[in-house]
């Protein structure tokens, strides 16, 4: 015996124990739905809910822009002082944020295809004269981003 065939259903609440409806998938199968839903709805219905179900769009991330951001604590410094850079990098998958000094130094970190990467560094200027910092992201796919700095350096006071 089948859930839905009961021997002496009970009418429930605004439901005449007279009004089944036949499933339209299977005769003689009670329709499992109170007798307000109509019967051609469910095969119009579940075609849609599994599509949504199975698409990956609802849940998926949407695409970030990639970009770059660099900013120093100070941008006119002495000699031999530290500046502070802040870097960071914003893009689907991202592969590396490359931090060049202007001075021949470097700094490479890799986000090993993370969203978003950041880079904290600090950097000492021996020499005077006006350097250009840059930071470049790089994703997977060969796209690049690039911000810059200028930052000046004067001599020490000190002879």
């Amino acid at each position: 015996m089948t859930p839905y065939h009961l021997p002496h259903p009970k009418p429930r609440p605004g439901h005449r124990l007279g009004d089944r409806r036949r499933s339209p998938f299977r005769p003689g199968v009670r329709w499992p739905f109170p007798p307000d839903v109509p019967a051609g709805i469910l095969p119009l219905v579940l075609p849609l809910l599994l599509f949504v179900a199975g698409c990956d769009f609802i849940t998926a991330e949407s695409p970030l822009a990639l970009s770059a951001s660099l900013e120093a604590d100070q941008l006119s410094l002495v000699a031999g002082q530290t500046v502070r850079f802040s870097a960071e990098g914003t893009g689907d998958r991202l592969g590396a944020l490359v931090l060049n000094f202007g001075d021949g130094g470097q700094q490479t970190s890799e986000a090993g295809g993370a969203r978003r990467a950041s880079l904290e560094v600090e950097w000492v200027y021996e020499d005077p004269g006006i350097y250009l910092a840059g930071l470049e992201v790089i994703e997977f796919n060969g796209a690049r981003a690039s911000a810059f700095l200028e930052i000046t350096v004067i001599p020490s006071a000190e002879p």
